[in-house]
């Protein structure tokens, strides 16, 4: 964690159930550039858990958990900060299973001039490249839009157990990298997904980011099955 993930935390306050709540930030004893974080324990593990326990989730249980995630998305985006890190193992839950909270903010983008190629540097040498946008792998720029992409990568995620782009996932990470960033590879949808996972994913994975939808109208599109 550096000086762009204190300045995410400093700017939460706390008013959305679904991000970890963080008590305290400081610097690390003799290491200036790192940060010590002290959040909730949240009892009820992460998603891949319950991936790694059940393989893939319920339609009913990824729709009430995209829901929950994109009203933690909404506020993160009206603090104009981006998340990023859309892996199952960054999304947590409480004890009964009913709550999914956003985790893990180090990846987190405030979308300022100064700092933002800064930050996309670090989420791309960190996260699974599978997850990213193709603007964060070909110029280092992230949007509102590029949480968008990952939300359909979670949705994926929950849906088979495993990352978009299962076919790459013996490739190195430069060769995904270069794939989805400089040759525009798409996510592929599986045939045989029809109605509303289909309509999500396809609007999720335009490759343009303002071709996607808002956070809000993404929410109005899961709603709908909900």
């Amino acid at each position: 964690m550096d000086r762009e993930c204190l300045e995410v935390l400093r700017r939460l306050d706390g008013t959305t159930p679904h991000i970890v709540q963080f008590f305290w930030v400081k610097s690390a004893v003799n290491r200036q550039e790192e940060l010590q974080v002290c959040a909730a324990f949240e009892q009820g593990g992460s998603l891949q858990s319950l991936l790694t326990d059940h393989g893939g989730l319920k339609t009913e249980r990824i729709w009430m958990y995209l829901q929950q995630v994109l009203q933690a998305v909404i506020y993160l985006h009206n603090l104009d900060i981006v998340y990023l890190a859309w892996t199952a193992d960054n999304i947590v839950l409480d004890s009964s299973h009913q709550m999914a909270k956003l985790s893990n903010l180090s990846y987190a983008v405030h979308l300022t001039e100064e700092t933002t190629e800064d930050a996309c540097v670090q989420a791309v040498t960190g996260l699974p490249p599978q997850i990213l946008a193709p603007e964060v792998h070909a110029d280092l720029s992230a949007y509102h839009q590029s949480d968008i992409w990952g939300l359909g990568c979670l949705l994926f995620q929950l849906r088979v157990g495993r990352l978009p782009y299962p076919h790459l996932s013996h490739d190195h990470p430069e060769s995904i990298r270069q794939k989805i960033g400089e040759d525009r590879e798409l996510p592929m949808i599986p045939q045989s997904w029809q109605g509303q996972e289909r309509e999500v994913l396809e609007a999720c994975w335009q490759e343009e980011a303002t071709s996607r939808p808002s956070a809000q109208q993404l929410q109005a599109l899961v709603n709908r099955y909900c």
